[in-house]
């Protein structure tokens, strides 16, 4: 699918709905109570309810996206939710803001990051909103027509299918894992535990790293494995998990708390919030898997 200019349109209709609706009217729903606040469950003001209507939003944002953007709704409605996301992931606190409020508490740094162990789950879900959103978008448009194929029942291809999944959503974690030490960068000094620690990135700087590293994770897999963008998207929650975990180490806290302040971290992924990670990684990912088909599909042209 090559980006000419009513592609872009529609993908610019895609991002504004789910600016619309979940960056402007969802905002309202996560927003922290003070102005340098996480989104993030720990700030008190996410309810169930509040998850529930942002994922309602998010369906709905999919849905209509859809639409929107016929006849590629498939391809491209898939962005309005996490674009729409984007807007929580650039104007919440950072990770800093939150340490910050006990910033030598050992205690309080674990407690932080053991709320933070899961909680991608929780964005992910509200992306998956919208992909269910197009899904629903898709079935409605083509009512009536016979447009399912024919499935397999191979106990032999389910497993397969199931351990390709397993692999992309490990490699896929891996490579992001690696890619985000080396772009999200900022003043960096030398460590003798870590090596180096790495300052708070800027926002920007985040949404470039993270984006870009899961692009190349998208990109990789589907070149080498064939690999869909959905699982490129569920290892953000992996890596997500895993850094917080890892970062919550008593070791780790022990070290950062009475050697640097808040502002540093022994990796620079430990100063990602879930929501960042999720929604940035789960863009990166759409935009490498058509980079990729964009590729194989010059390379036989080229041939």
């Amino acid at each position: 699918m090559e980006l000419t200019w009513p592609i872009k349109i529609r993908i610019a209709a895609a991002l504004t709905v789910g600016i619309v609706l979940l960056g402007v009217l969802g905002w309202q729903m996560v927003a922290p109570q003070e102005p340098t606040g996480v989104v993030a469950m720990r700030n008190g003001s996410l309810s169930i309810v509040n998850i529930i209507v942002c994922a309602v939003l998010a369906l709905l944002a999919g849905f209509i996206s859809y639409f929107l953007c016929k006849p590629f709704g498939t391809q491209l409605a898939i962005l309005a939710a996490p674009g729409g996301m984007a807007i929580w992931a650039i104007r919440t606190g950072s990770m800093t803001s939150l340490l910050q409020i006990d910033a030598y508490s050992v205690e309080f740094r674990r407690a932080v990051y053991s709320s933070l162990r899961w909680e991608a789950l929780l964005w992910l879900g509200i992306v998956a909103a919208g992909f269910v959103g197009v899904r629903i978008a898709d079935r409605v448009s083509h009512r009536g027509t016979d447009k399912e194929p024919l499935r397999e029942n191979s106990k032999a291809k389910s497993f397969f299918i199931s351990y390709l999944s397993v692999v992309s959503i490990v490699a896929s974690a891996l490579i992001a894992w690696f890619c985000i030490g080396i772009l999200a960068q900022d003043v960096s000094y030398f460590d003798v535990k870590f090596g180096q620690v790495i300052g708070q990135p800027a926002v920007g700087q985040i949404a470039f790293a993270v984006a870009v590293s899961f692009a190349v994770s998208a990109f990789l897999l589907k070149f080498f494995l064939n690999s869909s963008y959905i699982w490129t998207a569920i290892s953000t929650v992996l890596l997500s998990s895993y850094i917080m975990i890892t970062s919550g180490k008593t070791e780790v806290l022990t070290h950062m708390s009475a050697s640097w302040p808040a502002a540093f971290f022994a990796y620079p992924g430990a100063a990602i919030l879930p929501v960042q990670m999720v929604v940035f990684g789960s863009i990166g990912a759409v935009a490498g898997y058509w980079a990729a088909l964009r590729y194989k599909y010059w390379r036989k042209h080229e041939k």
